[in-house]
């Protein structure tokens, strides 16, 4: 798993806590959190391969998006 992916996944997790998905009316669940991530992950143009960069930040634009994407649903 690459691990800008990872850590946007952990992102997107933390901001989903707690929240209500709109559409199913239940709690976010972590496996949304990673299908969100790998979604936007997927959106801007990375592919799915191996990171070696342990200190690899995920952009601000990918989380950004991923929450815009949240906020329309």
């Amino acid at each position: 798993m690459p691990v800008g992916l990872d850590n946007l996944q952990k992102e997107i997790w933390n901001k989903l806590k707690g929240k209500i998905n709109p559409r199913t009316k239940k709690p976010y669940t972590e496996s949304d959190a990673w299908a969100i991530a790998t979604s936007q992950w997927k959106k801007s143009g990375r592919q799915l391969a191996f990171c070696l960069d342990e200190n690899y930040e995920p952009e601000e634009d990918l989380l950004m998006n991923a929450i815009k994407e949240l906020e329309e649903i």
